[in-house]
């Protein structure tokens, strides 16, 4: 099935927030559970958070936004 190829292909990019829009905008939620998708970027963000804390970084200056 394409659609949960593409799902797949962007969430293996880092784009789980975009994965979880498609799947949304092409009624595939029945299909394609957007809440695993929405956990492993939560988790994610945990584990980098985390590691930066241990770096002594902030989020804003990994991201440039300040």
């Amino acid at each position: 099935m394409w659609s949960a190829e593409i799902v797949q292909k962007l969430v293996s990019r880092g784009k789980h927030v975009l994965a979880v829009m498609y799947v949304f905008e092409f009624n595939l939620a029945h299909k394609i559970p957007p809440v695993p998708i929405l956990k492993a970027y939560v988790k994610g963000s945990k584990k980098l958070a985390r590691r930066l804390s241990q770096e002594g970084k902030s989020m804003v200056s990994t991201y440039h936004l300040d």
